[in-house]
């Protein structure tokens, strides 16, 4: 029975059954019209070496792509219409040379899928890998070892967002990623934004602050999240960023960054923030690791961490900094300045930051707010430094060198020591 007959059959019974085309016979250097053609919701198996011939291929909607041992996709584009992929981790680059557009259903990718190629610039690898995402399906994408090199703008897009990450995604990573040379004022490596119940777990994230064309600019971050909700980002190193290693934004329209947890992370060499909390809600950051920052080129205020509102609309609520250590950040530790009236409720505690700082600048709680608590804050050698207006603001259990500002030199309201040894005063 021929396939057109069987087709036929299949559609008057009334029965939905997967069609599946095999291609043994088919010309291998070219999609067979009967794949463009295929029934939605039917299966196309891949199983050798097909040449898309610089055209783009629109895959018919919900089609399962079924990839066997030695088939592939190879130059050209293919546009998904909610296609799902079956493929293994085992197989190997199955699109080479190929643009990937439209929508996928997919739940586990792989990197091994796409042809990354290791010392070279993978940004539209990174971008085939990532536009296998969608915010509608739960995605787990899975990058493997190696060192992959991204540009630091998104030139098509006229963006600097390089690689944006979609709701419902999880990222394994276990590369080592790196920002080719640029002069960029922003660079926004991977770029949370408007999204929601993501994570980022492991490899390493490198800047180009010792190669970067210009001295222009401070906001080249590796990790940047604008309005971002049920974030989690752990086990990954951010080093030598021309701004931040992580940071945290104000999206706009009453889009703020929500229960967001940061921990296990390394911010190594970052020329102005290891981390910056620049907007937030319930946002966490434990037991991690900020050294170095500001050491090359840096730019003020080149603080381990630095919570600071970037707008007036900006939030700053629920933050804890626990189990951290500091170590060699130019500008010292912990920097909490510019709060306003409205914002609340800023713990840090069981810190080490033993030759660095923490510096309490206007932060004008209002009387009925919690403030800022400093429990377990380890300075033996570093600077307590207070300025301008503090309100609602207790420091104990903490020691530091020496203290610049005390309540006579500025206007307090609500300041208090508990068991704070500082060694001398300035």
């Amino acid at each position: 029975m021929s396939r057109l007959n069987v087709i036929k059959r299949t559609l008057l019974l009334g029965i939905s059954i997967a069609l599946v085309f095999y291609t043994n016979s088919l010309d291998a250097h070219s999609i067979p019209d009967s794949y463009r053609e295929a029934i939605p919701g039917s299966h196309i198996i891949i199983d050798k070496s097909y040449d898309l011939q610089g055209s783009q291929w629109e895959v018919p909607d919900n089609v399962t792509l079924v990839f066997k041992k030695g088939g592939s996709l190879n130059n050209g584009a293919i546009y998904g219409r909610l296609t799902k992929i079956k493929a293994s981790r085992s197989n190997r680059k199955i699109f080479n040379n190929v643009t990937i557009n439209g929508t996928w259903n997919v739940n586990k990718i792989y990197s091994n899928w796409i042809d990354f190629s290791a010392y070279n610039d993978n940004t539209i690898q990174m971008k085939n890998l990532f536009g296998l995402c969608s915010s509608e399906v739960y995605n787990r994408v899975y990058i493997q070892s190696g060192l992959y090199y991204l540009e630091g703008y998104d030139d098509s897009a006229k963006s600097p967002a390089i690689i944006k990450i979609p709701s419902n995604t999880k990222v394994y990573n276990q590369a080592t990623i790196k920002v080719l040379p640029h002069s960029n004022k922003q660079s926004f490596l991977f770029y949370f934004c408007g999204v929601s119940d993501c994570s980022w777990d492991g490899g390493v994230l490198i800047g180009d602050v010792d190669s970067h064309f210009t001295n222009d600019g401070e906001q080249g971050f590796g990790l940047a999240l604008r309005g971002a909700k049920n974030i989690v980002i752990k086990n990954v190193e951010c080093k030598y960023f021309w701004g931040d290693g992580i940071n945290l934004q104000y999206y706009g329209s009453q889009r703020h960054n929500e229960n967001v947890l940061i921990e296990r992370v390394r911010c190594v060499g970052n020329r102005r923030q290891g981390i910056s909390v620049e907007d937030g809600i319930n946002i966490t950051i434990r037991n991690s690791s900020l050294v170095n920052t500001g050491i090359k080129r840096g730019t003020p205020p080149m603080r381990g961490i630095d919570i600071e509102p970037c707008y007036k609309e900006a939030v700053i609520s629920h933050i804890k900094i626990s189990n951290c250590d500091f170590e060699n950040n130019k500008g010292g530790g912990v920097l909490c300045c510019f709060l306003k009236p409205t914002d609340s409720d800023i713990l840090i505690e069981k810190c080490n930051d033993p030759t660095g700082g923490l510096w309490l600048y206007d932060c004008k709680f209002d009387s009925h707010q919690q403030g800022i608590k400093v429990k377990g804050y380890n300075c033996s050698n570093g600077k307590l430094q207070l300025k301008g207006i503090l309100k609602n603001t207790t420091i104990r259990n903490s020691n530091f060198l020496n203290q610049i500002g005390d309540e006579s030199s500025v206007i307090a309201e609500n300041l208090t020591f508990k068991n704070v040894v500082i060694h001398q005063k300035d």
